[in-house]
């Protein structure tokens, strides 16, 4: 006669419900219940954050009113930013602001001490080219777009910014600002940025899980940065060389086991039209395991249940399991600002 036993001990392996792991087909649907009760709370930025990203991935206008909020936070920003841009005090006190939000870990002290150097001036047009580029997403007119495109222009981005060791401190807001200055039309630094890229990050050199991390970072980015995050898919391509570093250290990314680099690993093939490539079930599976039924989310970093903390990998999960095939541009917004 076949024992049970067996049977039931099976079942529980198997079941996600009864194995105590949580059913990946169900973790959008958490996520997005946890966070939506959560919104009151969060601060504006994170209140923004997450609802561009859902904006982007459904298009449900309920997000709209967060999204406001945070351009009109943009526009404060630039109009203050403008008007301090020729007074040295009010740029020594924009960078000492940047230095403030920074960690006291090694990479903290290095971007507090590129801060302080000789190219500090050009970290000040960040406080330009950021909020020009978000408000020009989200199809609001700024009066003075054509002047400080033109300052922008001014700028020796190519000898200033793209520097092996600059790119190795601001890795991934290095890919950043360059394609934030070429989708605003000031310079096209994106072949270039490749190149010096791969010179700050040679292949197969052994680096500590820290600097292995940073790489990650700074390569994903390429890709949410080419889709304006989150607004349209990008041909894969050009970005093949991304997608196979990731698969040729498959192992050391899964070992490492940090949620938001493989969620934004996973993205970079969806994004790339590679919906069926083996890592993006692995980078699933692999984050899946981090959720928290009983918290409804993911985790935050050292197991902190604060939904603030843990926005950053909430949202990205989220759009690893729930990224559709079409996407939501902007959102143009009508308001008057």
């Amino acid at each position: 006669m076949l024992s049970i036993r067996p049977l039931i001990l099976l079942v529980c392996l198997l079941s996600p419900s009864l194995s105590g792991q949580v059913d990946p087909s169900t973790l959008p649907a958490q996520i997005l219940q946890r966070y939506e009760r959560a919104m009151p709370a969060l601060s504006a930025y994170r209140q923004g954050h997450f609802a561009l990203r859902m904006y982007r991935a459904t298009g449900e206008k309920k997000y709209l009113p967060f999204i406001e909020t945070t351009a009109r936070r943009l526009v404060r920003k630039l109009k203050a930013n403008v008007r301090g841009m020729g007074d040295p005090e009010y740029v020594l006190d924009y960078l000492d602001a940047m230095k403030a939000g920074l960690r006291n870990n090694p990479k903290g002290r290095l971007r507090k001490a590129s801060l302080s150097s000789g190219s500090w001036p050009m970290f000040f047009t960040r406080g330009i080219a950021y909020p020009l580029l978000r408000l020009q997403e989200l199809g609001i007119a700024v009066p003075e777009k054509e002047a400080l495109i033109a300052f922008l222009k001014t700028i020796d981005f190519k000898r200033r910014l793209l520097t092996p060791e600059n790119l190795r401190v601001w890795t991934a807001p290095t890919v950043n600002w360059v394609y934030w200055l070429h989708q605003l039309g000031v310079i096209d630094l994106r072949e270039d940025l490749k190149n010096v890229f791969q010179e700050a990050f040679p292949p197969n050199i052994a680096v500590s899980d820290a600097a292995f991390v940073n790489h990650i970072y700074g390569l994903t980015h390429f890709i949410l940065a080419a889709s304006g995050y989150y607004q349209w898919h990008v041909p894969s391509t050009p970005h093949q060389w991304i997608l196979d570093f990731f698969e040729a250290n498959r192992k050391r990314l899964f070992a490492i086991d940090n949620p938001d680099m493989l969620a934004e690993v996973g993205l970079n093939f969806l994004l790339a039209g590679q919906a069926n490539h083996p890592l993006v079930k692995a980078t699933r599976l692999a984050v899946a395991k981090h959720f928290s039924e009983s918290h409804g989310m993911l985790l935050g970093l050292e197991s902190s249940p604060d939904p603030e903390r843990a926005e950053h990998r909430n949202v990205l999960a989220y759009l690893l399991f729930a990224l559709p095939n079409r996407l939501h541009p902007g959102p143009y917004l009508n308001a008057p600002f």
